[in-house]
C-alpha cells in the first residue's frame, strides 16, 4: 500500500511537468496558426498610423492588396533638420516582383523582392511557465528556444491566441502591444511599444485600420510617382 501511494505521489509531480511541456509546444502551435488565419484574413486593407522615436514623429499610411503593398510616411516632427527634415516624405512599392523606393527629396531605388517560401522554422523546445496579465488581458507565458540557442519568452493571450508581449535578448529588448480593439472580426492592437534596457525607444499608435478595402491599382504602380524613372 505504501509503495502504491508513493508512485502516486510521484506521478502527480511528473504528470504537471510532461503537461507543461506539452501545452506550451500547444500554445505556441495555436499562436501561429492564428498568426496565419489574420494573414489569410487581411488581403485588402488600410492602415493609418503614427509612430514616435527619439523625438521623431512620423504619420503613415499602409495598403494591401493580396500580394502587393505600399507605405507612405511623412515626419511630423524632427529634432535634428539637417538630418531629416520636418516633412520629409518617403514611399516604398510592393508590386509582387520589386520593391520600389522613393524620398522627396527626388531619390529612388529599386531590387527584386525575396521569395519567402520557407515556412517559419518550429522551435526546439517550448517552456509553459503560466499565466499573466499583459495589458488587461490574461496571458500565457511560454520560453521559446530554436536552433543556436535563440531563446525569447511569449505571452500569448488565453482567449485567441494572439502575441500581447515578447522579450528578446535576455529582456533588454521587449515588444508591447495593448489598447486591443476588434475590427471586422479581427483583434488588433492599437498601441504598440519597443522598450530597449527599460526606456521605451518606439511607439506607434495606430489612428485608423480598414478591412476588405478595395484600393486602386495605380497605388501599385511605380510608374505613377512624379519623377520616376525606370533604371
Amino acid at each position: 500500500m505504501k509503495k502504491t501511494l508513493s508512485v502516486f505521489i510521484l506521478l502527480l509531480f511528473i504528470f504537471p511537468a510532461l503537461s507543461s511541456a506539452m501545452d506550451g509546444m500547444e500554445i505556441y502551435r495555436k499562436y501561429m496558426e492564428n498568426e496565419k488565419k489574420i494573414e489569410n484574413k487581411i488581403k485588402n486593407a488600410v492602415f493609418e498610423h503614427e509612430s514616435t522615436s527619439e523625438g521623431m514623429v512620423i504619420n503613415g499610411k499602409i495598403y494591401i492588396k493580396e500580394d502587393k503593398s505600399r507605405m507612405e510616411s511623412v515626419v511630423i516632427e524632427s529634432p535634428d533638420s539637417m538630418m531629416i527634415k520636418k516633412g520629409h516624405k518617403t514611399i516604398m512599392i510592393d508590386d509582387g516582383k520589386n520593391i520600389y523606393t522613393f524620398s522627396s527629396e527626388g531619390e529612388f531605388h529599386s531590387f527584386p523582392k525575396e521569395t519567402d517560401d520557407e515556412e517559419e522554422p518550429e522551435p526546439v523546445s517550448v517552456k509553459y511557465i503560466g499565466k499573466e496579465k499583459v495589458s488587461a488581458l490574461e496571458c500565457y507565458r511560454i520560453e521559446v528556444e530554436f536552433d543556436f540557442g535563440e531563446k525569447s519568452e511569449m505571452w500569448i493571450s488565453t482567449d485567441d491566441f494572439i502575441l500581447v508581449k515578447e522579450s528578446m535578448d535576455n529582456g533588454n529588448i521587449i515588444e508591447l502591444s495593448s489598447d486591443f480593439r476588434n475590427v471586422s472580426g479581427i483583434k488588433m492592437p492599437f498601441k504598440s511599444q519597443t522598450i530597449e534596457e527599460g526606456e521605451v525607444t518606439e511607439t506607434s499608435i495606430l489612428k485608423s485600420v480598414k478591412i476588405n478595402e478595395n484600393t486602386d491599382d495605380s497605388l501599385y504602380d511605380p510608374s505613377k510617382i512624379p519623377g520616376y524613372k525606370k533604371l
